[in-house]
């Protein structure tokens, strides 16, 4: 009878159906794999740089802060009358923002047809397993006893899937929410995650000056303010293309893009190549230089819709362009970063069909293989941004001194180019360092697709140095010797 219950559950459409490993759970566990040390040999080109004295990096994350025209564009939008709610009840808007970060960082997606029936086939075993004893006793003839047990097992189901749908729903921006999101500080996270990750693509790609740009999910538009810190002061934008479902969220846009002034109210915008849209065009003929977006693909509610829009997104990037994705660094933030990569990598296997899929992952991974952290680990591959909010003269003085320190997982695509050797050599630092006396810890994502623990002592002066300057989500610039296990 219990196996029956059982092929019930396997019989479910969405069974076996997932095209990823589902991430139950995580806990702060390590795999990287200590017992054989690979000993790191630091690039010919670094060491010199770092001989001659010349920095690397600067060894920990900046302080982001918003752009100060837009802080100046927003304390106009307060400020001038038309906005007396806002400023009245400025408290009531930066906690209702604090609260909505606190929904938004313990948000669990929600549960599509496909991992519904793996989830039921787990909480089904562990449910027999609860009731091992009880079940080893059962008298099948016992119509009654039986019918008392199925019942017990099923109400047991039934709770832990409530438990793992979580409370999850799409958040639909009007003007208070809009408003809170602004002052609350998660505007000022996703500008610093914008720069983050536009960061990693300039780094790379020290000739990129995209000319067009397109912004799914573009929300008041932080990913273009983070733009403006990259581009050459000769180089601007010729069109613009921002995709945000709520419509108080591009009025917010264009009040902070404008200066505080609204002059174009209407559904549709377009003034100087900037063009503002509540939904995606059909049409994916347009190609974009650049595509981005952040933290909007979780507002989706399966990850079949989550797909068919990485899809477009890529189909969208203009050959040498590049594609953008951050998303929180939490473990469902991750779960859909995880979808997405997979997708994309998977794309390439059909490009003699359909050669405009054609291209490469860029970051954080230096490899195209599994993703170690999403097979192997337990904890998700994320990195962190420090930030502060708006500096608003009518925030109180202790608001403005706190900063924030979060975390974003991300993914950067290059549409139909292959990667240089020399960057396909390297590895990515995937936490942070530790540090002893005399030694620094360092855990890599290898350019093999595993996870790796390097040891750099003192004694190796230059590459001490080396470690000492880079930072957690840095590219390591060293080749990995697993023959030179060296004694500390």
């Amino acid at each position: 009878m219990y196996s029956s219950l059982v092929c019930r559950l396997k019989s479910h459409p969405g069974a076996g159906c997932c095209l990823h490993v589902i991430r139950l759970c995580h806990q702060p566990v390590s795999t990287a794999d200590s017992s054989s040390r690979p000993y790191p040999e630091l690039d010919p080109y670094v060491s010199k740089k770092i001989q001659d004295g010349k920095r690397i990096g600067n060894g920990r994350i900046p302080c982001i802060q918003p752009p100060e025209d837009i802080t100046q564009s927003l304390a106009k939008c307060i400020s001038n009358g038309s906005m007396d709610n806002v400023l009245n009840n400025i408290d009531k808007y930066i906690g209702t923002g604090q609260k909505m970060e606190r929904y938004l960082g313990s948000r669990k997606l929600p549960l599509d047809t496909r991992n519904l029936a793996v989830y039921k086939t787990k909480f089904f075993q562990q449910a027999q397993r609860k009731y091992k004893n009880e079940l080893s006793q059962l008298d099948e003839d016992d119509i009654d006893s039986v019918h008392e047990m199925e019942e017990n097992l099923s109400k047991e189901v039934a709770l832990k899937l409530a438990t793992a749908k979580g409370n999850w729903k799409p958040i639909h921006f009007d003007y208070t929410s809009t408003w809170a999101y602004i002052l609350g500080g998660l505007t000022a996270y996703d500008y610093a995650s914008s720069v983050y990750t536009l960061r990693k693509v300039f780094e790379y790609d020290k000739r990129f000056q995209p000319s067009t740009h397109l912004d799914f999910g573009s929300g008041v538009g932080s990913f273009t303010w983070a733009l403006r810190k990259f581009l050459k002061s000769n180089n601007k934008l010729k069109e613009e293309f921002f995709v945000e479902s709520s419509a108080d969220m591009n009025d917010a846009s264009r009040l902070l893009r404008y200066d505080g002034k609204d002059s174009t109210p209407n559904e549709i915008i377009s003034s100087k190549g900037v063009f503002y849209r509540l939904h995606f065009p059909a049409n994916e003929n347009l190609k974009y230089d650049l595509v981005t977006c952040g933290s909007s693909l979780s507002e989706l509610e399966s990850s079949q819709l989550r797909l068919n829009i990485a899809d477009s997104l890529w189909r969208r990037v203009e050959d040498g362009g590049y594609l953008v994705i951050y998303e929180r660094g939490t473990n469902s933030g991750f779960q859909v970063i995880s979808e997405i990569r997979d997708y994309l990598i998977q794309l390439q296997e059909f490009v003699e069909e359909d050669p405009q899929i054609r291209g490469e992952l860029i970051a954080p991974c230096t490899h195209s293989m599994g993703c170690p952290r999403y097979l192997h680990d337990k904890i998700p591959c994320n990195y962190d941004v420090k930030y502060k909010n708006f500096q608003l003269s009518m925030f109180p003085s202790e608001y403005r001194e706190i900063v924030y320190r979060n975390r974003l997982c991300y993914l950067i695509f290059r549409k139909n180019m292959h990667l240089e050797l020399s960057d396909k050599k390297w590895h990515r630092i995937v936490k942070e360092k530790k540090r002893t006396k005399n030694t620094y810890i360092c855990e890599l994502c290898t350019n093999k697709g595993k996870l790796e623990e390097i040891f750099v002592h003192r004694r190796d002066k230059t590459l001490y140095n080396y470690t000492k300057q880079v930072e957690v989500g840095d590219l390591y610039r060293a080749n990995l010797n697993s023959l030179l296990n060296k004694e500390i």
